[in-house]
């Protein structure tokens, strides 16, 4: 990344929106913060409540039982995580949280992240690759030292894990309705 002499957006940017759309901009930008105030107990993505499994309708939104009785608890639950990085091109069985501790989403996260140069590496040499496969910087002669890397992750997990952690990382305002579009 270099520097460029000129405005930055972050400076102007509600100046490019009328009056109304800088409003709701302002309200959507105030509730992120208030959601990233509240820590949630599992790392996950945010999800309409009747979109997610039973199980997962039971459990409260945050880690602390006062933010608990806030309007957004009943209306939201923590699901599976839909990162991109945790999809493939078609449906690949795997742990996408949401997990209920740090050890748990390391490890989850290090077997899948070796789903994907395998399934690259797989397509890549079958007879008709997919376009991402294609374009991807691991080779079959790289996973052995993929796993090898990945394992020794997996073992450490359990040693990284930080007492008491919540989860009060960056939100992500995906909102993922299964039955609508």
């Amino acid at each position: 990344m270099e520097r460029v002499n000129g405005v930055s957006l972050e400076d102007r940017w509600l100046n490019t929106f009328d009056a109304d759309m800088g409003t709701a901009l302002k309200d959507l930008i105030r509730s992120m913060f208030t959601c990233t105030g509240c820590p949630f107990p599992r790392p996950g993505t945010c999800f309409f409540k009747e979109d997610v499994s039973t199980e997962l309708q039971d459990r409260p939104l945050y880690l602390k039982e006062e933010h608990n009785s806030e309007p957004a608890a009943e209306k939201y639950r923590i699901g599976p995580v839909v990162d991109k990085q945790y999809w493939f091109s078609e449906q690949v069985a795997g742990d996408r949280g949401p997990w209920p501790d740090m050890t748990s989403f390391i490890q989850s996260t290090c077997r899948l992240a070796l789903r994907r140069p395998e399934s690259q590496a797989a397509s890549a040499a079958s007879s008709h690759p997919r376009p991402s496969s294609l374009l991807s910087r691991s080779k079959p002669l790289d996973l052995p030292e993929l796993r090898r890397l990945l394992q020794q992750c997996i073992s450490l997990a359990p040693y990284l894990n930080p007492r008491n952690q919540c989860w009060q990382h960056r939100v992500q305002l995906i909102l993922i309705s299964l039955d609508r579009t």
